[in-house]
């Protein structure tokens, strides 16, 4: 899948104008480290347009060695035809995981049927995914009439319109959004991922994983009342669940993990789930119950004026708080029969943890209720 976060990589050259091909290799490699989804090497950041087809040619193949698991999406800028259709017979032989193609800049085609026949004419000779490449500021707009039903992969969206970006979602076409302010606006509309220039760069990528990582919060809906969900998040690639592992426990204010400390807490995400504390840092811990996460700085407060049905009751004659007792039953509020309270607290999602802590409200010794479950009777 291309997904994620994609790099728009530049080209180095040397003094002499030439390709610098050895920095320009290791700066993919350094992207690769740094864990980005995938290279777009020849796009704008890259000087496509500048370049030959024998110097992206060797790009490619120098690339794709140290590209690890990042995809690899070239990028195609060209006014002729013919050196498109060279570069794509070139591409069909390699491993790259697509081909980014913007239609010529300067003889345009015409209209929107003349673009739809430039892209079908394109995945008439590509074995590889095509990705649209809309950037009107260069070239014409591709709409999504163009695109829609000719089996193009998606589009890169350059417009810097969130509505353009709005219009390709609503035709049900896949978008890589080229926008980096838009990256987040475009992701929670249901865009795949970004193609962000601005990823190039240390100092701004930081700011990039943790929009992506509220993005996965906010899109996979991974944190529910302030625990986050298992399941849910190790559908994430393991890069991801760690980043968002890492500004989570930052937005809480803890101190942040080891790196081996976080390799282990992922680690536990997939172990049998179970009651016991799974991970402890500082004065921190993380305990796993029910496919849910839960994050402890020391001893967490305990309120009475937290439960509304103590508010209700605090005041009465000989009221008193006790806690539960193996094997007790009770009765709920309303119903019939009886059941254990063990039960009960299973039912209500109650961490065995917090069972023993929870309070329970006796009037003249008789059992009227319970924290977090309600009113109740003794059996």
């Amino acid at each position: 899948m291309l997904e994620g976060l994609l790099v728009p990589m530049f080209t180095a050259f040397k003094s002499d104008e030439s390709v610098a091909y050895s920095e320009t290799v290791a700066h993919a490699s350094w992207l690769v480290e740094a864990g980005v989804d995938g290279l777009v090497p020849f796009g704008t950041f890259g000087e496509g347009a500048s370049l030959s087809l024998k110097e992206k040619i060797r790009l490619t193949e120098e690339i794709l060695k140290v590209s690890g698991s990042a995809k690899v999406v070239p990028s195609l800028i060209c006014n002729s035809f013919g050196e498109i259709a060279e570069y794509l017979d070139f591409a069909n032989s390699t491993n790259i995981d697509g081909v980014m193609v913007m239609p010529p800049g300067y003889f345009r085609p015409g209209d929107d049927n003349a673009l739809t026949r430039f892209f079908e004419k394109v995945l008439g000779l590509s074995k590889k995914p095509i990705i649209a490449y809309n950037f009107p500021a260069m070239s014409l707009t591709i709409g999504p009439k163009v695109l829609s039903g000719i089996g193009v992969w998606g589009v890169k969206d350059s417009s810097g319109s969130i509505e353009s970006a709005k219009a390709y979602l609503d035709a049900k076409i896949r978008l890589l959004i080229g926008s980096d302010v838009l990256l987040a606006k475009a992701i929670s509309l249901g865009a795949s991922g970004g193609i962000c220039g601005i990823a190039n760069f240390f100092p701004k990528r930081m700011k990039l994983i943790n929009d992506l990582a509220k993005i996965d919060i906010e899109k996979f809906n991974l944190v529910i009342n302030h625990k986050i969900q298992v399941l849910s998040l190790i559908q994430l690639p393991e890069r991801r669940v760690a980043n968002v592992l890492r500004y989570y426990i930052a937005q809480r204010g803890f101190l942040m993990p080891s790196n081996k400390v976080l390799t282990e807490l992922i680690s536990v995400l997939r172990a049998k789930d179970d009651a016991k504390v799974i991970l402890k840092w500082h004065l921190y811990e993380v305990r796993r119950y029910d496919n849910e996460l839960y994050f402890f700085d020391g001893e967490p407060d305990r309120s009475n004026e937290d439960c509304p049905l103590f508010n209700k009751l605090k005041d009465q004659t000989n009221f008193t708080i006790r806690f539960r007792q193996d094997g007790q039953r009770v009765r709920l509020k309303g119903k019939k029969h009886s059941s254990s309270l063990k039960k009960i607290l299973q039912s209500a999602n109650i961490p065995p943890w917090e069972r023993d802590k929870l309070r329970m409200y006796y009037i003249n010794d008789t059992l009227v209720g319970m924290e977090s479950i309600g009113e109740m009777s003794e059996a």
